[in-house]
């Protein structure tokens, strides 16, 4: 899979290697530690570059816009399922 630093001026680093992840994007391992970067939001899987500069400033499609970051989606806290009501417990 391809990643590339969620913002500007991030730096994120490359397990194994004394530099970091490149600004541009880099072609990685699909693995536990970039699985939890892409989780946590410091990273984005870019899907296909563009081949022209005409469709780097094209909309996106309307399926990619409607679906939310993973940063963006709520997550649950620890705990908060549902709970026994103590007037049916038996």
């Amino acid at each position: 899979m391809r990643v590339k630093p969620s913002r500007p001026g991030l730096i994120v680093g490359y397990p194994g290697r004394s530099s970091p992840l490149n600004p541009g994007g880099e072609e990685v391992s699909r693995s536990a530690y970039w699985g939890r970067r892409l989780m946590k939001g410091d990273v984005v899987e870019v899907l296909e570059e563009p081949s022209t500069p005409d469709q780097a400033t094209a909309d996106p499609p309307e399926s990619a816009a409607e679906e939310p970051s993973p940063a963006a989606r709520p997550t649950r806290r620890k705990g908060a399922g549902r709970r026994a009501d103590p007037d049916t417990e038996s």
